[in-house]
């Protein structure tokens, strides 16, 4: 099932950061199943979010692997290396996390 959802600039700033982390910030063991999809297609994910807009069809793949990553970044940093590596708080990314996951 497809969803359309409108990201503000600060959740699409949390979306890409915790993407990046997951992607290139710290070792993730076994990948695909704490995320739910590869690394290839959350990297495809990542870049089609970063190419301009806020208006975005996610998939059921695609919303679970966002709602994942994010709650393995604040499980991972800790809510002060959280902010300062996010650029967020942790509340804020959960709340977001949880409003994806549906």
């Amino acid at each position: 099932m497809q969803t359309h959802y409108e990201f503000t600039e600060g959740e699409l700033l949390i979306i890409h950061n915790c993407l990046n982390e997951v992607l290139n910030g710290f070792p993730v063991s076994d990948f695909e199943g704490a995320l739910g999809v590869s690394q290839g297609y959350a990297t495809s994910l990542m870049r089609r979010l970063d190419s301009g807009g806020n208006t975005f069809v996610l998939t059921a793949a695609d919303r679970g692997a966002l709602a994942r990553s994010i709650g393995l970044v604040v499980k991972e940093l800790g809510e002060g290396e959280f902010s300062t590596r996010v650029g967020a708080e942790v509340t804020d990314a959960e709340r977001l996390a949880g409003e994806i996951a549906g």
